[in-house]
């Protein structure tokens, strides 16, 4: 049966988690996308389209306006949405997303993954800079990277435990390496705000987490050449 990956301009069909049809843009046509895929959220609502039913919890009043592909999760400086999702196990995450700063002052998460080690924080500055910024508990915040105010950008965090690598892409560019960070006892992610501090009033939209580290033509896939991709 074929799956349906939606673009913001075109539809491609997908056999066994394998691009089949034609690439888009610079698609390689072998790309497996659905390999570890542990949830993918389109934020047309609070469902998880990769079939494991990790459905989101709105906390407080996240609404859903035209995004980057279809709707996405608008924050309002006080709502977020979490999910119990355990990424102590493997021993490497990805995730993946499109965000847009709104106009604004002061911090505002982007997204948190939460431990027992503390937070991994995704946030826009200026902190400690005016651009995204990425930081751990027992670390201070590790880059900054140039988020426009209401521009989509691409964004992948991986997490390597084997090489002991963190990376960040934006738009699928390798934009920052570091030592990978210790996660026990994960006890969920939460998109707009650190489970409760810091929300933000930017958007969110084609949310995926994957239990590998994805590689480098895996992440052009889900950039797509600026045009994105959706995993039904």
């Amino acid at each position: 049966m074929a799956n349906l990956i939606q673009t913001n301009n075109a539809n491609i069909k997908i056999f066994g988690g394998k691009l089949s049809a034609a690439p888009v843009g610079n698609i390689p046509p072998s790309i497996d996308l659905l390999e570890g895929l542990q949830a993918f959220y389109k934020l047309s609502d609070l469902t998880d389209s990769s079939g494991n039913n990790l459905t989101l919890t709105n906390n407080g009043d996240v609404t859903f306006a035209s995004g980057k592909i279809g709707n996405a999760a608008v924050f309002d400086n006080s709502s977020y949405l979490t999910q119990a999702l355990d990424l102590s196990t493997p021993d490497a995450f990805t995730i993946s997303c499109w965000i847009k700063r709104a106009v604004s002052s002061g911090a505002k998460i982007i997204l948190s993954v939460g431990s027992q080690d503390g937070p991994l924080d995704v946030y826009a500055g200026p902190s400690h800079g005016n651009g995204l910024q990425a930081s751990f508990t027992n670390a201070s915040a590790f880059c900054d990277l140039s988020l426009s105010e209401n521009e989509w950008k691409h964004f992948v965090f991986i997490r390597d435990k084997a090489s002991n690598v963190s990376k960040i892409y934006m738009n699928g560019v390798n934009s920052y390496e570091s030592t990978a960070p210790s996660f026990a006892n994960v006890n969920g992610i939460s998109f707009g705000s650190s489970f409760g501090n810091m929300a933000s009033d930017g958007s969110i939209d084609a949310v995926g987490v994957w239990n590998r580290a994805l590689n480098e033509g895996e992440v052009a896939a889900l950039y797509n050449s600026g045009n994105g991709l959706e995993l039904n």
